[in-house]
C-alpha cells in the first residue's frame, strides 16, 4: 500500500520540482556573461555613466569660458530730438563686433583644474560603482547555487529513503523485521518530503533575490567560479589600501578641492585681458550729414581688486574647512578598508581548512552509510543505525554546500577588499 503511495508522492514532488525549476525565461548560466549583462543593464552603473558625461561637459564649459569670445551687436530704429521750436527725426543704425580674451586669470585657471578633477572624481566613483555591483552580484550568485545543491541534496536523500521503505516493507513481510522499523522508514521519508518543501521555497526566494539584483531571470542551473587566487599578482595591503576604488572617488575630489581653495585665494588677484572693438554708425551728431561713424579700439584691461567686503576671505576658509573634512573621511575610509581587508583574509584563510574538513567529513560519512546498509542487510545493524548515518551523510552533504558557498563569497570579499575583483571576475571559468 505505501509502495503506490511513494511513487505518487516521488512523482508529485518531481513536478513541483521541475516546475520551481523552470522560469519563463532563463538568465544566462555562466558568472560571468550573468555579471556582464548585469552591469550593462544596472541603473546604478548607469547612472555613474551619466555623472561622468556631465562632469565632462561641465570641464568643456568651464575651459570655454578661458577662450576667446566674440560678440556682435546690431541696432537700427528712429530717434526723434526735440528741441524748443521744432523736432527731427532720423534713422540710427550700429554694428559692432567686440572680442575679448583672458590673458592672465588665475582663479579661472584653478576653476579648469578643479573642473578637471571633477572628471577624475565621476570616472573613479563609475568604477568604485562596478566593484559594489560585482560584489553584490557574486553573493547573490552563491546563494541561489547553495539552494539548488541543496535541494539536489534533498532529492537524493528522498530516493534513498524511499528505497529504503520498500525494502523495510518487504522485510517486514518475510517477518525479517517489526512493524516499529517500518514506521520508522516511513517517518523519516515524510520528514525528507517536508524538507524538500523547504528547500522548494528557498529556492523561491532566492530566484526573486537573483531577479532583484542580477536584473534578469534565474536560469535553471547555475556552477560556481573556479578562481585561483594564487595565479594573480596580489598587491601589497597599503597598495591596495591607498588605490581602493572606493578610496579613488575621495582622493580626487581632495585634488578638487586643493584647486577650490587656490581658486578662492586667487580672488585677491588682479586679471588682465585683452579686449578689441569694431563699430559702424550712421546715425547721432552726423545724421544732418548722413557721414558714416567708424571706430574701432584695441587695448589690455587690467582689474584690480581692492575691498570685496571679505567675501574672498569667507570663500577660502570655506573651501579649506571642505578639505579638512575630505581628508578626515578618507582617513576613517583608510583604516575601515584595512580592517575589511584582514578580516576578509582572515575568512578566506579559515575557509580553505573548513573546506578540506567539509570533503573529508561527507567522504566519511558516505562510507559509514554505505557500511551501515551492507550490515543491516545482514542482521547486524538496526534500522535506527542506517538512519542515524543517513541523517549525519545529509548533514554533511549540505554543510559542504554551506563551506563551498562561503569559500566563494570570502573569495570575492577578498578580492573587492584588494580591490582587483573586476579584474579576476573577466578571467574566472566557470566549473562544476
Amino acid at each position: 500500500m505505501f509502495h503506490g503511495r511513494s511513487s505518487v508522492g516521488c512523482a508529485f514532488c518531481a513536478c513541483i520540482f521541475c516546475i520551481a525549476l523552470l522560469p519563463s525565461m532563463a538568465g544566462a548560466t555562466d558568472f560571468q556573461t550573468a555579471v556582464k549583462l548585469t552591469l550593462n543593464e544596472s541603473p546604478e552603473i548607469e547612472a555613474a555613466r551619466k555623472d561622468v558625461q556631465i562632469a565632462e561637459s561641465q570641464f568643456k564649459v568651464v575651459v570655454a569660458e578661458y577662450l576667446p569670445q566674440l560678440s556682435g551687436l546690431l541696432r537700427t530704429g528712429s530717434i526723434t530730438e526735440d528741441y524748443s521750436d521744432s523736432s527731427d527725426t532720423y534713422e540710427e543704425t550700429i554694428a559692432s563686433l567686440h572680442l575679448s580674451q583672458e590673458i592672465v586669470d588665475v582663479s579661472k585657471y584653478y576653476s579648469i583644474k578643479k573642473a578637471e578633477s571633477e572628471v577624475d572624481v565621476a570616472k573613479a566613483e563609475l568604477e568604485n560603482r562596478k566593484q559594489t555591483v560585482l560584489l553584490a552580484a557574486a553573493k547573490i550568485w552563491g546563494a541561489y547555487w547553495r539552494t539548488l545543491r541543496q535541494l539536489e541534496v534533498n532529492d537524493e536523500n528522498v530516493s534513498i529513503l524511499a528505497s529504503f521503505v520498500e525494502g523495510t516493507e518487504l522485510r517486514y513481510e518475510a517477518g525479517e523485521l517489526t512493524l516499529a522499523d517500518v514506521q520508522l522508514a516511513k517517518t523519516r521519508y515524510e520528514a525528507a518530503l517536508s524538507q524538500r518543501n523547504r528547500f522548494l521555497r528557498n529556492i523561491a526566494a532566492a530566484r526573486d533575490n537573483y531577479r532583484q539584483i542580477m536584473l534578469a531571470p534565474a536560469p535553471p542551473d547555475i556552477a560556481l567560479p573556479d578562481i585561483d587566487i594564487n595565479s594573480y599578482s596580489l598587491p601589497d595591503d597599503e597598495q591596495a589600501v591607498s588605490d581602493h576604488p572606493s578610496i579613488r572617488p575621495l582622493k580626487n575630489q581632495l585634488e578638487a578641492s586643493k584647486m577650490d581653495v587656490k581658486r578662492q585665494r586667487a580672488g585677491h588677484l588682479p586679471t588682465m585681458g585683452l579686449e578689441s572693438s569694431v563699430s559702424h554708425q550712421t546715425s547721432g551728431e552726423y545724421a544732418s550729414a548722413r557721414y558714416p561713424y567708424n571706430e574701432s579700439t584695441i587695448g589690455l584691461v587690467v582689474e584690480i581688486p581692492i575691498f570685496s567686503g571679505g567675501s574672498v576671505y569667507y570663500s577660502t576658509d570655506r573651501a579649506q574647512s571642505a578639505q579638512g573634512s575630505l581628508l578626515a573621511r578618507i582617513r576613517d575610509l583608510h583604516d575601515r578598508l584595512v580592517r575589511d581587508l584582514n578580516t576578509a583574509r582572515t575568512n578566506y584563510s579559515v575557509n580553505m581548512d573548513e573546506m578540506e574538513t567539509a570533503r573529508l567529513q561527507v567522504e566519511y560519512a558516505e562510507r559509514t552509510l554505505e557500511w551501515m546498509q551492507e550490515e543491516f542487510k545482514l542482521g547486524t545493524r538496526t534500522s535506527m543505525d542506517v538512519f542515524l548515518a543517513q541523517s549525519a551523510m545529509i548533514d554533511a552533504r549540505l554543510q559542504l554546500t554551506v563551506v563551498q558557498e562561503e569559500g566563494f563569497t570570502f573569495i570575492m570579499d577578498y578580492l573587492y577588499a584588494l580591490g582587483i575583483l573586476p579584474v579576476t571576475v573577466e578571467d574566472a571559468v566557470n566549473t562544476n
